[in-house]
């Protein structure tokens, strides 16, 4: 750990060939290569690619630019992906080594493009996804019902559209045991950016799909989510009734439906969620 010194200059690239399963270079003036927060410009370097012991990987809050790396398949053990609040471009287009490792993948706040890719169904221990703040359009693909652990995902302020399908919230978004002393990940909650570290992802769960273009109806599926503490499907195109199931969220805290097309009483159940401390219709 050399997080939070004055260290400047660049990084050499001899770190690619060190067996190194984290390296926190954050909060430095450094120029060259890594890691988060550091000011660093120009493309992510292939090097990288070459730390084959690397299991966290964090190069946001940069200005990095350019396409993603098209692999990460030197790396066996990477299970933490944070390449968010660049200026990356381009598809999403990476080949990970051990993509069933993969517990995190954090790539938003970037001018990424092109539509959500269907190999992330393969990530199978995934609790993390996040690709808010890009370009990103079409529908999602189906092969997402795959991410069966899957705790906290957002894909706000993009292009998406279609229908918000029953099979992407039909599983409980349960609470896991594993998590990282290290991570962090900013979601929005209760209209307010927040950024949960640690143990904290233990006991929080999410869905943010707002501010993209899908349609239809809010499917009845949505009450198996009963652990989940904050959904946002705000400022889309969805039609029809609140549906009553919502009743089973028992544990929900922030729920924004506003600046939709939904019509129709607000189901009197909802009465009964004692956690909820913001409703937005």
């Amino acid at each position: 750990m050399m997080s939070h010194n004055g260290f400047n200059g660049s990084i050499p690239s001899s770190l690619g060939s060190m067996c190194l399963q984290v390296l926190d270079l954050s909060n430095n003036n450094l120029t060259g290569r890594m890691f988060s927060n550091n000011n660093l410009q120009g493309q992510i370097p292939g090097w990288i690619e070459n730390m084959s012991c690397l299991e966290f990987l964090d190069l946001s809050r940069n200005d990095l630019s350019g396409p993603l790396p098209p692999r990460f398949d030197a790396s066996s053990k990477l299970k933490y992906v944070y390449l968010s609040r660049n200026k990356l471009q381009g598809p999403i287009a990476m080949k990970l080594y051990n993509p069933s490792r993969i517990l995190a993948l954090d790539l938003s706040h970037n001018n990424l493009s092109g539509k959500i890719p269907e190999w992330i169904g393969g990530l199978s221990d995934l609790r993390f996804l996040l690709l808010s703040h890009n370009n990103l359009e079409g529908e999602i693909p189906i092969q997402l019902c795959r991410l069966e652990q899957l705790t906290l995902i957002d894909l706000s302020h993009n292009y998406l559209s279609g229908n918000i399908l029953s099979w992407m919230i039909s599983h409980p978004f349960t609470n896991q045991d594993n998590y990282y002393d290290q991570e962090s990940l900013e979601f929005t909650t209760k209209n307010v950016a927040l950024l949960y570290s640690g143990s904290i992802l233990r006991y929080f769960t999410g869905i943010d799909f707002s501010c993209n273009n899908f349609t239809g109806k809010i499917p009845l599926e949505i009450g198996n989510l009963s652990e989940i503490k904050a959904l946002n499907l705000s400022h889309n195109n969805l039609i029809g009734s609140i549906p009553p199931t919502f009743s089973n969220l028992t544990e929900i805290e922030s729920l924004d439906l506003s600046y939709n097309k939904l019509e129709g009483e607000i189901p009197p159940q909802l009465t009964g969620l004692y956690f909820l401390a913001v409703f937005s219709k």
